[in-house]
């Protein structure tokens, strides 16, 4: 069975044979829809925690937003073995994950990626 919602409130509305339907949160009445193909239909203006969490910002890092934030590390260059290496670091995945780690290899140029 298709569910119809209502075009002002987002609310379900009841089931009817009538061409329109009255919707019991808000009064609106709305074309019923559902007496001749079945339909999905979304509304954009009832305020839904699922829909502000998947439009949520998503951040943008570039390497601009790095520069001065570079450190050294004891660790070795998978390349060439050296220990001249520069890193800096980023909250790419959720918050409850760690960090980012990107390596640059001041010998060799070499550059790898390491998730902490």
């Amino acid at each position: 069975m298709a569910i119809q919602f209502c075009d002002d409130c987002g609310d379900t509305l009841p089931v009817s044979v009538e061409s329109s339907v009255k919707c019991d949160c808000c009064g609106s009445v709305n074309q019923n829809v559902l007496l001749s193909q079945v339909q999905v239909s979304t509304t954009t203006k009832a305020r839904s925690k699922l829909r502000d969490k998947l439009n949520s910002n998503v951040q943008v890092v570039t390497a601009e937003d790095a520069k001065g934030s570079q450190q050294r590390t004891d660790k070795n260059c998978p390349k060439c073995d050296k220990q001249d290496l520069i890193f800096t670091q980023a909250q790419l995945r959720s918050a409850d994950e760690g960090t980012t780690l990107f390596y640059y290899c001041l010998s060799c140029s070499h550059r790898f990626v390491e998730n902490n």
